[in-house]
């Protein structure tokens, strides 16, 4: 029984394939990036983020209060911290959520801009931030940017994602000031990557809609 040999490509041949080179359709096609997460899991890891920090923040605050219990009873004399109270626990729980939020908005900017050309001032810098950025984390862009010229920018969300996850919270929610406090940090993050140094104050009277007031600071 007779059969063919396998074929075997000659040289000629393998450098053809080696210089073959797709078309820009193809290369197009190829750069489209798939989302890989639905956008519901950002909201419910964002929740859990938000109780992993609370419940890291009252575990810190019991042990510091146990180290100022103790030194009360072993040294009374002596000058002895006050306790941590409800209110120093959730501003250090907020403060390490304003932390990621300025890690996570420096690196999203440092990235959107990799392969654009720099923003010439001020003003498209933060609309940059309102625009592209806002998009990219909450599927939306800000709704309204004001500015006195002066160095102050108001930045109004009238449905801020992250709090119409949980329906309509109180101001005074916990979850409220920790995912402003986010939300701030990721301004704050992008704005010192941009080279604008800044503060930012949150402000969620009528939840879920939020104001952010950039005040920059003089370099």
């Amino acid at each position: 029984m007779e059969f063919d040999p396998p074929r075997v490509s000659t040289r000629d041949e393998r450098e053809d394939v080696g210089t073959w080179r797709a078309n820009a359709t193809a290369c197009a096609l190829s750069d489209i990036r798939s989302h890989m997460i639905d956008r519901n899991c950002m909201d419910l890891f964002m929740m859990e983020a938000a109780l992993t920090l609370q419940t890291s923040a009252a575990r810190k605050a019991r042990q510091a209060n146990d180290v100022v219990a103790l030194l009360e009873v072993q040294d009374p004399g002596s000058h002895v911290p006050p306790r941590l109270s409800a209110s120093d626990e959730a501003d250090m729980a907020a403060g390490r959520m304003e932390s990621l939020g300025r890690h996570v908005g420096a690196n999203l900017t440092e990235i959107l801009l990799r392969d654009k050309p720099r923003l010439p001032d001020t003003l498209d810098r933060v609309k940059f931030v309102c625009k592209e950025l806002w998009s990219v984390v909450w599927n939306k862009q800000i709704d309204n940017l004001r500015t006195n010229h002066r160095g102050v920018f108001v930045l109004q969300d009238q449905a801020f994602r992250a709090l119409l996850a949980i329906g309509q919270p109180d101001a005074a929610h916990v979850y409220v000031s920790m995912q402003l406090s986010f939300a701030s940090g990721l301004l704050l993050g992008a704005l010192e990557r941009l080279g604008i140094p800044c503060s930012v104050q949150a402000d969620a009277e009528y939840p879920p809609v939020c104001s952010f007031h950039v005040r920059l600071m003089s370099i």
